[in-house]
This record gives C-alpha cells, sequence and structure tokens, in this order.
C-alpha cells in the first residue's frame, strides 16, 4: 500500500512539472481583441436610450425610429464578436453598395455634441459593424443582432408602383431600352443575370400646344439581378437593395408617351432620371426624335 502511494504522489508531482493534466496549470488561451481605437463603443451602446439620439432630421423618413435603434443596439451590445471575425466578414469594404447609416449621438447631459455612430452590415446575417467618431478618436466594435441587422438592411425598402396598364403598353420599348444597358453592363464583366422593373408609376402630363397633344410621365425604376452581388464593380450612385439586387444601374428613370391619333398608337420615349428644366420641351423633342412620322 505504501508503494502504491508513493507511486501516485510522483505521478502527481510529475504532471505538476510538466503543466500538463492539472487545470489551475494549463495555459490559458489567449483572448482574441474584440474592440478597436480609444472609443469603448460597447459601453456607449449597452445602456443607450432614444433620448440620446437628439436629430430629428436622421428619423424624419421614419424607417427607424429613435426606439427602435436604442432597442436594437442594447440587444446587440451582449454578443460581441472578436476583430478577427468581423474583418473576415463580407461587409462589403470599400463598397457604397451595402447597408450602412450614421447617427449623432449624446448622453443624457448632452455634453457628447460631436460623437456619431456608423452602423454597416453586408452579406453577412446578423453581423453588424459599429464605429464611433469623436473629434480625432474612433472606436470599432463588431456585434451579432439580428434585430440591427435587419433594420439596416431594410431601411431603404419601400412600396413601389406598377401600373398594370402602361406595364400592357409600354413593356416592350422599356425592355429593350433596358436590355440594352444590361448587354452592356454583363459585357464589361457585370456579374449579372437578368434584370427586372421595380417601378412603372404616373406622374403628371403636359397639354403639348404645338400639336394640342397630351404627353404623359411615367417614373421608372429598375434592378440587375446578380448571384454574387461581393463581385459587382460599384460605381457612384449604385446601391444593393435588402433582395440583394442591384439598383441605379443605367441612366433611365423616366418615360414619355403620347397618343398619334392618325398612326392610332402610342409613342414612347426613354428619358434620364432627372428632369430638365423645361420638362415638356425634353419630352417634346425625345419623342420626336424617337417616332419619326413620314
Amino acid at each position: 500500500m505504501k508503494r502504491i502511494i508513493t507511486l501516485l504522489l510522483a505521478a502527481v508531482l510529475a504532471l505538476g512539472l510538466t503543466g500538463c493534466g492539472l487545470p489551475w496549470q494549463q495555459k490559458k488561451e489567449e483572448q482574441q481583441p474584440t474592440e478597436q481605437g480609444s472609443i469603448k463603443v460597447i459601453n456607449l451602446i449597452r445602456n443607450v436610450e432614444p433620448i440620446n439620439f437628439p436629430v430629428d432630421e436622421e428619423f424624419a423618413d421614419r424607417r427607424i425610429t429613435r426606439f427602435q435603434l436604442s432597442q436594437a443596439l442594447q440587444a446587440a451590445a451582449k454578443n460581441v464578436r472578436t476583430v478577427a471575425d468581423g474583418e473576415a466578414a463580407n461587409l462589403g469594404e470599400g463598397k457604397n453598395g451595402y447597408w450602412s447609416r450614421t447617427y449623432h449621438m449624446e448622453n443624457a447631459a448632452g455634453d457628447d455634441s460631436d460623437l456619431w455612430l456608423e452602423l454597416t452590415c453586408g452579406l453577412t446575417e446578423n453581423l453588424v459593424r459599429i464605429t464611433a467618431y469623436k473629434g480625432g478618436e474612433y472606436g470599432r466594435v463588431f456585434v451579432e443582432g439580428e434585430e440591427l441587422y435587419t433594420l439596416l438592411r431594410h431601411y431603404r425598402d419601400e412600396e413601389k408602383v406598377i401600373s398594370e396598364q402602361a406595364m400592357e403598353r409600354y413593356s416592350e420599348v422599356l425592355g429593350a431600352a433596358i436590355e440594352e444597358i444590361y448587354q452592356d453592363e454583363v459585357g464589361n464583366g457585370q456579374p449579372y443575370t437578368g434584370w427586372e422593373i421595380t417601378r412603372l408609376e404616373y406622374l403628371h402630363s403636359y397639354t403639348d400646344e404645338t400639336d394640342d397633344s397630351t404627353i404623359n410621365i411615367y417614373a421608372v425604376e429598375y434592378v440587375m439581378l446578380t448571384d454574387m452581388p461581393d463581385k459587382v464593380y460599384w460605381r457612384d450612385g449604385m446601391t444593393l437593395d435588402s433582395q440583394g439586387r442591384v439598383e441605379n444601374v443605367g441612366t433611365i428613370g423616366r418615360l414619355a408617351t403620347r397618343w398619334w391619333w392618325w398612326g392610332e398608337k402610342w409613342e414612347t420615349a426613354v428619358l434620364g432620371k432627372n428632369p430638365a428644366p423645361d420638362e415638356l420641351k425634353e419630352a417634346r423633342e425625345a419623342l420626336n426624335a424617337n417616332n419619326p412620322r413620314s
């Protein structure tokens, strides 16, 4: 028995000397950093309240309210990810096509007048990068929050009108114009797989006194479809909608139409996004150029 006890003590001593087998002697794994910069972002958002967002204009569209934002930030603060995880995620770094919002923030005493929060998310679901700026300082943290991610990804969503009658009349000519843009984009290497009209809505009409005709103006919006938004080459103005479709490709933004009673047909002309100072003249000239009469 004495020999057995002696052997057990020797084994324990050997384990202690090698640093193996005993929990209090095992080396702790190195902790991965979760925050960057001098501003502690988690401390800012952990107990944030609606009153901490004072600028009314930032909430004027009511797509995200102060209450929704503060609640989502509080929830996300409980799920901090490492910097390495965040930097490996697809947030659309260097592109303007993913989802980002910036808010002015101050504490209840109102003494943080130059503090800003920038919230950014991308194709990695529920992962959000939060960056705080104040003067020359900054802080950054990556959090996982479904509510915050959903608010950011969908904040540009809106109901869009498609006139069935207008689609029936003008889809062929409008589709040909969009198809030309699509083919040109694909030819230049963009990973698009198709396109879709998302808005065709009547705006207003003009009476053209030169021939007593009526010219109708429609708003036009469309998207490019892609399975690889992370491979898209982003140009100024292009954005990604919440369904992963590319918006603001090309210059088409309006459609002008006019009934030619003699030919008994609708004449059409595709116009740019921004109306000329004299929109009637712009539409008339485009219609005349696009629909020569013998």
